[in-house]
């Protein structure tokens, strides 16, 4: 944008066109003044700001543009090269690598969206503008090229290595942590691997649902299968009891081993035993740890026993 040149400024020394001249310079200086400063507003926007119609694939690492020639762009500069039809969606973060003639190379460090585009926007951009507020973004890759600086727990080692971000479900507020193999975890959801932090919902403290107290019922007469539900996770380890008038029965297990005793019957193993009288009872052997409880098999250990009767269990995450 050109300025407009300041006609000839009147002078003292001819004071024959002194008015006409100072006319003419006080007209000229309210559009000398709005040039002036749209040439500014271009020296500081427009020199980092252009367009490109380069068909470039959404990615990391080199990528050439062709832009506009004599811009201000600069080795290590930080811009965002955004799709035009879907700015917020698709876009690409990087530093410039080189800049000649009308050739922009940038390396690209992380990107949002897919596919290949023709229309971009170039601006001026920060590393912070990449994850606002500390709160990360999951690109489509589903990795995160730098974790220097990320308010991360404990065990995060802030190196510049690619951790995987795929199927942690981030959202802000989000805890995290990493392994010794720059393996990223959600503590805030919860893992497999996490249980003695969170429950299943991944909403409260691992011993707010790490230990459940349940009963159930049984006729001890119907023998078969039974299977056990709302504890609210699998269980670890189970601690069975009944109480009757005539015997008193418990058993510990983890699913692979098992001890139990009761008042008439000591260091069974794998089955705990319901008394309805003398000489009559039933057992119970368990099949296997579930994922909301138990399944067990009720079979006659001696005579006919009868009646209906509650087991207590304890079953521990």
């Amino acid at each position: 944008m050109a300025i407009t040149a300041l006609p000839t400024p009147p002078s003292r020394s001819t004071p024959s066109d002194f008015s006409t001249k100072a006319d003419a310079f006080i007209a000229a200086l309210p559009v000398f003044v709005t040039e002036a400063n749209a040439q500014a507003a271009a020296l500081t926007l427009n020199d980092t700001t252009d367009a490109s119609t380069s068909s470039v694939a959404i990615g990391t690492g080199a990528k050439t543009f062709t832009v506009t020639a004599g811009k201000s762009f600069q080795p290590g500069m930080w811009l965002v090269i955004a799709d035009d039809a879907a700015p917020s969606t698709n876009a690409m973060y990087g530093t410039v690598t080189s800049y000649a003639t009308d050739q922009l190379v940038m390396d690209i460090k992380t990107f949002l969206g897919t596919g290949t585009k023709a229309a971009w926007t170039i601006s001026q951009s920060s590393p912070g503008g990449l994850i606002a507020g500390g709160a990360l973004g999951t690109p489509a890759s589903g990795v995160l090229t730098n974790c220097t600086g990320l308010p991360l727990a404990t065990g995060l080692t802030p190196a510049a290595t690619l951790i995987s971000l795929e199927g942690l479900a981030l959202v802000a507020g989000d805890l995290l942590y990493a392994t010794a193999a720059d393996t990223l975890i959600n503590l805030t959801k919860g893992t497999a691997n996490l249980k003695l932090f969170m429950n299943a919902a991944g909403t409260a403290p691992e011993w707010a649902a790490g230990l459940k107290v349940i009963s159930f019922s049984r006729d001890i007469s119907s023998y078969g299968v039974q299977a056990v539900t709302g504890v609210g996770f699998k269980p670890a380890a189970i601690i069975f009891m009944v109480s009757l008038v005539v015997d008193t029965s418990f058993m510990f297990t983890d699913g692979a081993a098992t001890f139990s005793t009761s008042y008439q019957n000591g260091g069974q193993t794998g089955f705990f035993i319901v008394r309805s009288s003398s000489g009559n009872s039933a057992k119970f052997t368990l099949g296997s740890l579930d994922a909301d409880g138990f399944t067990g098999t009720w079979a006659n250990n001696a005579g006919s026993p009868v009646g209906t009767y509650s087991i207590y269990a304890i079953c521990f995450r």
